[in-house]
């Protein structure tokens, strides 16, 4: 591999999703694999009922990584244990080539959680997966040309929200979203917001207590700890005014109160980045799309972002080795 450029690795996703598609648009309407060393880890046979469908010329051999799978029949938008098995082999051997220092960065296709769990593994979802075998502490960051965003709680569910929030747990995620910050992002002094979880931020106590109890007093101790974290704001307000636009990084509580105004305003060119990690991983902010695979209406901005953004990271840590 050339030393000058980026090595790049993707990972197929659910074959029987979207991803397929997105690759070979991305190959054949970009010059992504021409700017990086960039890999798809798949096998060929794969990609060959998409290049019928699509009507696009077949991606050269040497841009696989091979799995070394026996080739069996499937069919776009209809999931399967073997599709789901073909999803978790790619990640997992993108993962290790990344900690093996093969690639640089890896960008992950999207996977089913449901078909991979009922193909007998157990899969909790990408971030999660890669903090048990890297043994280290992940953290989701969304990303786009609008805003960035993170979340002190992530997969949960919302009955279980507000005991999952501590003072603690906030004061350790924003040191290590500080610290993501200014190692994977170049900025010298992130500038910080911090929601709040009740509406109108508690209203003093009548709406709920989690402000005045956890979230206030984490935000005063990290002020404190020479962390420029301004807060706490209602969520409602702050992206009814754009608010997010001031600051480098808009934290919330949890899942669907940064996701649902992320999606909505930045659907097209979001990415999530597992922070806080060894390796670089990006993915796309959008699922399977099992609904149109195959059907060439599947879309590669968010893809193309995800990209960059791996490749922006990597060089940045790369740099800062030197």
């Amino acid at each position: 591999m050339e030393k000058s450029k980026l090595n790049l690795i993707l990972t197929c996703g659910d074959i029987s999703g979207i991803a397929p598609e997105i690759i070979i648009k991305i190959f054949h309407t970009t010059d992504l694999f021409k700017k990086f060393n960039l890999k798809i880890c798949a096998d060929e046979w794969m990609f060959t009922e998409y290049y019928k469908l699509l009507k696009f010329k077949k991606i050269p051999t040497g841009y696989f990584e091979p799995l070394g799978i026996k080739e069996f029949k499937f069919y776009p938008g209809k999931p399967s244990v073997k599709t789901a098995r073909v999803s978790a082999k790619s990640f997992l051997k993108s993962v290790e080539l990344c900690v093996y220092k093969k690639y640089d960065a890896m960008v992950t296709l999207p996977v089913s959680k449901f078909a991979i769990n009922n193909s007998g593994i157990k899969f909790t979802g990408h971030t999660e997966m890669l903090g048990s075998m890297l043994k280290e502490t992940p953290i989701m960051i969304f990303h786009s040309k609008k805003f960035i965003t993170s979340l002190i709680t992530s997969h949960i569910p919302i009955k279980k929200v507000s005991s999952s929030i501590t003072k603690e747990k906030i004061i350790n995620k924003i040191k290590l979203l500080n610290q993501i910050l200014k190692r994977d992002f170049k900025i010298k002094n992130p500038k910080i917001a911090l929601l709040s979880l009740n509406p109108h931020s508690g209203d003093n106590g009548v709406m709920g207590n989690e402000e005045i109890e956890k979230i206030i007093p984490a935000m005063e101790e990290l002020k404190n700890s020479g962390i420029n974290v301004s807060g706490v704001f209602a969520s409602d307000g702050f992206f009814g005014l754009k608010k997010f636009s001031e600051y480098n990084l808009t934290v919330g509580m949890y899942h669907d109160q940064i996701l649902n105004p992320f999606k909505l305003l930045c659907f097209d060119d979001g990415v999530n980045f597992t922070g806080g990690l060894s390796i670089v991983r990006t993915s796309p902010d959008h699922g399977t799309a099992f609904d149109i695979a195959g059907k060439g209406i599947a879309k590669i901005e968010s893809t193309v972002s995800a990209i960059r953004l791996a490749a922006k990271i990597a060089n940045n840590r790369r740099s800062a080795e030197c």
